[in-house]
Formats: C-alpha cells, structure tokens, sequence
C-alpha cells in the first residue's frame, strides 16, 4: 500500500483505447477494444530526504510498473494500481534556508499510476 501522500492537485485521466481505421472516403471505423478505460493519476510527491528515500524504496520494492499495489485517493476510494513507468526521476530543489544559507530545501518528484482493473 503507497501511505505517503502526494502534494497539491492530483491530475486524473481517462483514456479509451478504441481502434480507428480511416478509410480512403473519410469513413472512420471505430472499434472497443477494451471493457474498462486506461485510468491514470499523475502525483506530485515533495518532502524531505527521508520522504524521498521511503517513495523511492517503495518504487523500487515495486519493481517500478511490474508490481500492483493498493492507493487511496482524495476522496477516500482505494484502487489497485501499478506505476505506469519503471523509472522514477527525484529533484533537489535548492533555494535560501532560514539560517540564510544556500543549500538543498526539499525534494520532489512526479510519479504517474494506472488502474489495474
């Protein structure tokens, strides 16, 4: 189960992977392929090193996308889901620290995970 919460909004997406064939006349055929959409959220994950440390070691206990796992979303609804990429990309954020330093302020990154249905 993914516990640690992202930041700020939460970008969800719907897709349905229908097959087109467009015909020299203009027709276009559309078939269903699949009884369920492709749901994905996109997260935005920021917090300190020791955040970034547990996220990163829960992606990779996932084997980034070949594991399922359980999250629960805003509303309170819990799906399984699985990350929709095997490569995870954290950024250090630098900028001015209250002791007036310059230095490392905080991590982040954005993770995309998928319905598995």
């Amino acid at each position: 189960t993914l516990t640690i919460k992202p930041y700020g909004e939460r970008k969800q997406t719907y897709k349905w992977p229908n097959r087109r064939i467009e015909y020299e006349s203009g027709v276009e055929q559309v078939q269903k392929v699949t009884v369920n959409p492709i749901v994905a959220w996109e997260l935005k994950f920021v917090g300190s090193k020791s955040t970034m440390d547990d996220l990163r070691d829960f992606f990779n206990a996932q084997a980034g996308g070949a594991t399922n796992f359980y999250w629960t979303d805003s509303e309170g609804e819990t799906h399984t889901v699985r990350f929709s990429s095997d490569e995870m990309a954290i950024t250090q954020k630098y900028g001015g620290r209250p002791d007036g330093t310059i230095g490392i302020v905080g991590f982040e990154t954005t993770l995309t995970i998928r319905k598995v249905w």
